[in-house]
This record gives structure tokens, sequence and C-alpha cells, in this order.
């Protein structure tokens, strides 16, 4: 692949304003999946913020597959997984918290492809999203095929500085008991929701357990 530098210096312009003058070409879908797999290729971090940024504006559901064949939402992710932690995590818990903005309905995938562990300040507002979600779990939830995956990815990134908030007691809904309310949709949904909260838990005090252990180690009485 030819190097994204190339580019910058054919046209003496900045990536960003580059991807932007192409973006009403029959061939800008063409172009910028080249341009991505490039800066990947070279890890071209001038690149790969601004072309990351542009597929978030183009992954709608539904949006079909790359020109190369790759998934839309394959291709932005890897470049996210390259993106600095400190640009990453605002805007996916911008896009968290928009049901509006293009990549809400894959934004599961967008936090499966963040630095890890997650910062204190994203690993607050992921609690802060989830507990409003759980919130509201006595209606039917459209995004609990997100949640789910977010939820368990969680017990393995979220940082020390967030156990406390997140083992703190979760008003979860209690399922009805009775024969025919357990073989709704809704029943097993909040089912999942509280196994998967559950086992979040766990993950998280074991993690308690043992970084505490460690630290008797490295400084024993």
């Amino acid at each position: 692949a030819v190097p994204p530098a190339h580019w910058r210096e054919r046209f003496g312009q900045p990536p960003a304003d580059l991807i932007a003058a192409c973006q009403s070409s029959e061939w800008t879908a063409a172009l910028l999946e080249g341009w991505s797999r490039a800066a990947l290729a070279h890890k071209s971090a001038e690149w790969i913020v601004p072309l990351w940024q542009w597929w978030l504006t183009t992954t709608e559901p539904g949006t079909p597959g790359t020109p190369g064949g790759l998934a839309a939402r394959e291709l932005r992710d890897q470049l996210g997984a390259r993106v600095p932690q400190a640009v990453a995590e605002p805007r996916v818990a911008q896009i968290m918290a928009d049901p509006s903005a293009p990549a809400y309905e894959s934004w599961d995938g967008l936090l499966g492809a963040l630095p890890t562990p997650w910062s204190a300040t994203f690993g607050a507002q992921f609690l802060t999203h989830l507990r409003a979600a759980v919130a509201t779990l006595a209606q039917p939830r459209q995004d609990t095929a997100q949640w789910l995956p977010a939820i368990a990815l969680a017990g393995h990134t979220l940082p020390p500085a967030c156990f406390a908030q997140a083992l703190a007691d979760w008003e979860i809904p209690t399922p009805e008991d009775d024969a025919k309310s357990k073989h709704t949709a809704a029943h097993y949904d909040l089912y999942q929701w509280t196994t998967h909260i559950e086992r979040l838990c766990e993950a998280l005090r074991l993690r308690q357990t043992l970084y505490a252990e460690i630290r008797v180690e490295e400084h024993p009485a």
C-alpha cells in the first residue's frame, strides 16, 4: 500500500482536509478504504484518527461492506483500536449517550476496540449509562444485545478506581414468577441482565481480591 504520507506531500493538505475533499465523489468509499488500509499497514497515527472519525459517521444500520469486501464496522473498529485512548474514549462516550448518532447501534463494537484498562473517567461514564439502563428494565429495551456483551467486557476492563461504583447495590426489577410470564421475551431479557450484572460484580470482586493480594506481596508488613 502507498504510505498515507505520500498523499499529504502530494497535495500539501492535512489528512482531515483530504478526507473532507473527497466526500462527494462516487469513489469516496473505495478511496477511504484504501487510505484506511494504508494507515493501518503503516501505523500512521496522523491518518488513523480522522479516518476513524469518518467511518463513525458512515457506519449506519445496514451499511454494506466496503468495496474491498471488509465489513465497514470491522474496518472502523480496526482503526479505533489504534486511536489514542484520550481521543477515543470521549468520542465513544458521546456516541453511547446519543441515539441519533450514526454509530449508536454498534457502540458495543466501539467499546470493544478501546484500549484497556479503561480510564477512570470513562469507566465512571460507562457505569452511569449502565445504571440508567438498568433503572428502565421494567420496560423492554431495544439495546439488550449491545449491553450484554458490554457488561461482560466491563468485568475485565473497568479500572480499580471504578470498583466501588460498580459494586454498589444494583436496583434490578424482579422478574415475575408466574408461569405465563416466564415464557415471555421480556422475562428472558430481564433474567439475562440480572445474570450479567451478577457476573460483572463477581469478576470485579475477584480482581479486587487479587489486587489486594498483590499489594501485600509487594509490600509485606
